[in-house]
Parts: C-alpha cells; structure tokens; sequence
C-alpha cells in the first residue's frame, strides 16, 4: 500500500493512524501521507470493499463545501478498497454545543436535499418487516446469548407494531439522499462550516432513518434536539409534525439491533449498553 500511494500520488511517506477515541474504533484502516514533511493525504482503507465503492459513489454526488475532497480512490491487491482525500490542517473535532446542533441539523437537510446518484448506484434502506427480521436473524445467529436475552423484546407485541406502522407510513415517503452513520464522530468543522465524513454507509431511504443514533445520542437534550429540528425543517421547508414518529421509532429499532451486533464483535460493553438503552426507549 505504501509503495502504491507514494507512486501514485507522489508522496514521500505514509504512516498508520490510530484513533484516538473508543467511540472512533473502527474495522478500517487509517493512513497519513506526507510530502516535504507535510500531511497531504488522508487515505481510508476499507475492511469491505463494498463500502469503499459506496463511499466514492456518495463522493462523487455532493456538492461542494458538503464533505472532505476525495482525490482518489483504487484497489491494491493484499491491502484492499481505499480511498483518499485531501487532508485539511483546518478541520476538527466538535462538541455538542449549540452551534453544533444548528449546523448538524442545516448539513444533514443539505444532504437531504441532493439528489443521489443514478437509481442503482446506492443500496436501497428499505423500511420493511423484511429489513428488521433481518438483523434480527443476524443478531441471533452469531450471538445467540445476547440475543436470547432480548428475544422477547425483539420480537414482542409492542416491536411488531412499530414495523407494521412505519412500513406502512414508508410507502408513501420519498426517499432521500442517506449518511447511514449519522454521529459526531462524523462530523467536523472547518472554521464556522461543518462537513460530513465517513459516508461508506450512504444509500437512499425517508429521511428519518438518519435520525435513528443521533437522537437518543447528541440530541438527547431538548433544547439541542429542538434547535437542530427547526434548523432542518427550516431549511428543507418542512412542518412542525417532522419527523414521523413511526418512521423514526423504526430507525431507532433496528438501530438498537444493529448496536448489539456490534458491540459484541468489538467486545464493547459501553456501546452494548447503548444498544440496550435504545431498545428500552424504543419499547417504553
């Protein structure tokens, strides 16, 4: 990979990064290319390559001043997908203050409303009974205890009637244009401006899907719930009743599904426990 990146992009080195937060482990690989002693390159290496082709799709859609610049993108046999971008000295990390819940809510409503790439080119994230029995299935195929212990929840009354409810709500929904991972740790701040990272999980589905580990996360307080809202549907032109409830007690089920799934493959008992709360939430 490293004799790859400094031929292809004409720098002089390339070392490995390590997040430094647990909420940012990831299964990917993170590199920093130099030139003159200088960062130049970001460059993600994909532990799927499915996702590395997702994330240059989704890439090539937005519009300017919406994510990072990709500056390319390739496969290099025993190493896998990457791709790379620029790499900005400018950007940082943010904080869940209140600008935060401002800007959050006016970049997703701009990503919400560019058109996706051709029909075809993201997965669909379909609102459907299937969609949820689904990573039920998986959940209870590779870990069983864990499932086990949330079967009844899972699988319950009160479970079945939230998927009847927003699939039906779902049909009559236009689909928008998804992050798939929508987090702080996905977001960044360039001077006053936030940007979008790590779209490998972008598809297209209702916008409240993107809502499912944000809410009860980052916007777990009201005040910065209510402000990102009015700064959404601000922009996006939307009434007061957005989001749908149904729609977004959906996301936030499946989610809590997903959440178990992997917590136990990383062994992160803080991140279970989240999935834990969100189902009780869910389910309350």
């Amino acid at each position: 990979m490293r004799s790859h990146l400094m031929a292809r992009f004409g720098v002089e080195s390339v070392h490995e990064l390590q997040p430094r937060l647990t909420e940012l482990w990831s299964e990917n690989r993170w590199m920093r290319a130099d030139r003159g002693g200088w960062p130049v390159l970001f460059v993600k290496v994909y532990a799927r390559p499915d996702r590395g082709v997702i994330e240059q799709r989704a890439s090539e859609a937005l519009p300017d001043g919406l994510s990072t610049r990709m500056v390319g993108h390739g496969h290099v046999d025993g190493a896998g997908q990457y791709s790379a971008f620029a790499w900005d000295d400018d950007l940082t990390d943010v904080t869940t203050d209140n600008a935060f819940s401002a800007g959050a809510g006016y970049l997703l409503a701009r990503l919400h409303s560019t058109r996706p790439p051709t029909s075809g080119l993201l997965p669909a994230d379909p609102v459907t009974e299937e969609s949820y029995t689904a990573a039920m299935e998986t959940l209870a195929r590779t870990f069983p205890e864990v499932y086990e212990r949330v079967a009844g929840d899972l699988s319950g009354r009160r479970a079945r009637s939230v998927v009847r409810e927003a699939e039906s709500v779902a049909r009559d929904t236009p689909d928008v244009f998804l992050h798939g991972d929508l987090a702080r740790r996905n977001i960044a701040r360039r001077n006053a401006t936030y940007l979008l990272l790590d779209l490998e999980r972008a598809g297209v589905g209702p916008a409240e899907l993107d809502l499912a580990r944000i809410w009860g996360r980052e916007l777990s307080i009201l005040k910065d719930r209510h402000r990102f809202l009015a700064c959404y549907r601000h922009h996006r032109g939307l009434p007061p009743s957005w989001p749908n409830r149904s729609l977004l007690r959906f996301a936030r089920l499946r989610c809590a599904v997903t959440t178990l799934i992997t917590a136990c493959r990383r062994g992160d008992s803080a991140f279970a426990s989240e999935g834990h709360q969100m189902l009780r939430d869910v389910l309350r």
